[in-house]
């Protein structure tokens, strides 16, 4: 999902990843309501927050 919406708005992903690669510290990522990792499967029509 990152890498889609880094596509469509070039430099969002390095906003949002470390050079880990993981979730900035200081940033949350939830899906359908559950926090969320980079290898967080994501369901067609789920939320992401």
């Amino acid at each position: 999902m990152i890498d889609e919406l880094d596509r469509h708005c070039p430099g969002m992903g390095d906003r949002i990843r470390d050079t880990r690669p993981a979730i900035r510290k200081h940033m949350n990522v939830f899906v359908d309501g559950e926090r969320a990792g980079l290898a967080t499967p994501l369901a067609p029509g789920a939320e992401v927050w």
